[in-house]
């Protein structure tokens, strides 16, 4: 089974991410939640995981950066995917351009929650390679 950690601020939609039936029976994807970048940093130091996904709009592009150095430092090919409200949604120029060369993947969350694309999305995500390490 693969183990997905999946960061959002909304508690509706991490109960929804966790306890979505599909997406463990028929894709055989298990979630795990946090609700913050703080929250998921100290579950990656202790749980191994097939992909990330987090709220690109999360309140600080710095809280971000370093989460996702941080994440790459201990797993430098973990797949990761950044979550916004449209594709494009990514104001701040510098967030976007430094995601992407980390290869961390950007789609809108409401694509990527569906449980039919999420298996694809990471599989995808992974196999963009794994880009430049962050500085």
């Amino acid at each position: 089974m693969k183990m997905v950690l999946f960061i959002e601020q909304d508690q509706d939609i991490r109960d929804f991410m966790r306890d979505d039936a599909k997406l463990h029976s028929i894709l055989n994807i298990q979630v795990r939640v946090a609700a913050g970048l703080e929250e998921a940093d100290k579950i990656l130091k202790r749980e191994a995981f097939d992909g990330v996904l987090f709220d690109a709009l999360e309140p600080s592009m710095w809280d971000i950066l370093d989460f996702v150095r941080a994440a790459r430092h201990r797993d430098y090919r973990l797949p990761m995917v950044a979550l916004v409200g449209y594709h494009d949604m990514i104001l701040n120029p510098h967030l976007k351009e430094t995601l992407q060369k980390a290869q961390v993947s950007i789609t809108d969350k409401v694509n990527a929650l569906k449980s039919e694309n999420l298996s694809r999305l990471l599989q995808d995500s992974c196999e963009r390679g794994f880009g430049e390490e962050l500085k």
